[in-house]
Formats: structure tokens, sequence, C-alpha cells
């Protein structure tokens, strides 16, 4: 939640408490940023995605107040959709980003046939987040690991990341086909939280003896 506030408003949070979250704070009415001003260049969409609960860290008042005029959350997806995708599971989690991708190209798609206004999307996936502690059946991992680096959860990581890969260039394809010039801007929030045993094995010191 903090990374996006940065992004969508500019803002740094080096200037609120080290602890503050200011979509849960700060946030209590229209704050102009990114969305705001595409909105005032005539964009259609206006959307804010995210697959899971709309209340977290107060998403469902803070996006009003960014300036997002939607907001679809895990509440308002077709469960079938998403029968082989456990929110909360590691084994499925390549497939949800294929899924979610594919509701993006969706809303794209509808948005263009009601007008050929600028479409914006602002998706806060939840794909290969941790822990990598647990194995499962159903994932598949094409990537191996050189056997100095070899770690059951490294490596689960890692496939997650290639599966995020395919789908991320599926959705790049997809619109390179489109007329719209299009702008396509991925982030990550904060580090995989891969044990400190596992970042050990890859420098080959313990990590908690750094200096």
């Amino acid at each position: 939640a903090n990374t996006e506030f940065e992004f969508l408003t500019g803002l740094s949070k080096a200037f609120v408490p080290a602890s503050a979250t200011p979509y849960q704070l700060y946030i209590k009415s229209l704050l102009p940023g990114l969305t705001t001003h595409l909105g005032n260049q005539d964009y259609q969409g206006m959307l804010a995605f995210h697959p899971f609960r709309a209340n977290g860290y107060n998403r469902d008042h803070v996006y009003p107040n960014l300036g997002f005029s939607d907001f679809i959350s895990l509440k308002d997806l077709d469960v079938s959709e998403f029968s082989n995708c456990s929110i909360k599971s590691l084994e499925h989690e390549n497939k949800m980003l294929e899924h979610l991708l594919e509701c993006d190209k969706q809303q794209y798609e509808q948005a263009k046939k009601k007008s050929n206004a600028p479409f914006y999307l602002f998706n806060v996936t939840m794909q290969n987040h941790s822990g990598y502690d647990q194995d499962f059946d159903n994932l598949d991992m094409p990537i191996s690991i050189e056997e100095k680096c070899d770690d059951p959860e490294l490596k689960r990581y890692l496939n997650l990341i290639h599966h995020s890969d395919t789908a991320l260039k599926s959705l790049i394809e997809y619109f390179r086909k489109q007329k719209d010039p299009t702008v396509i801007v991925f982030f990550g929030d904060h580090e995989p939280g891969l044990s400190n045993e596992v970042y050990s094995k890859i420098l080959g010191k313990n990590v908690e003896k750094l200096s």
C-alpha cells in the first residue's frame, strides 16, 4: 500500500512516520495524482483492480479519493473463473496471474466498444507473494538451479517468477497488436520473503553476520 501511495500520488512516504501507512491514516478526501490527472484528460476506465478483500489497507475508501471511478475486488470476481487458483495458495498462482491479465484485456475491450477514448487500469495482483516454504503438487517447475545454490524455497520462487514472466509476455504481445499506443508499467512492493538460509546459501556467507 505504501508503494501504491507513492506511485499514484507522486508523494514520498519519507515525510510521514516510518510505521504509518498513508492509506490507513491520511487520505480522507480527494487527493490529486496520476489518476485524477488522467481523468482530467478524459481517459475512460479509471479502474482499480485487486483480487483480494476490498477493505485491505482501506482501499475501498482510498481509491475513490484518488480519482478511481470503479474498484473491482475479490467480491466482484466470478468464483468459477478462479476455481483452480486459490488466492491464498501458491500452487496455482501462475494460473491466477493469467486469469487476472485476461480480465485486464476484457475490461479494455469492453471500454473500447463504448468509446475510443484512452483507457486506464491499475491492477494490484497477488501472485508470487511469500512464503515459499511449502511444496505443491500442481506447481509446474521447469526452472532448475545450479547445485551449489540449489534450494527448494528458492526453486519455488524462481519458477513462480518464470510463470509471471510468461503471463506478462502474453499481455505485452496482446497490446502490441492493438492500434492504441500503450504504456504498461509493472513493479513490486517488496523483495521476496525468502529465508536468511536461502540468502546465505546464495552468498556463501551467513547473512546475519554481515557487516
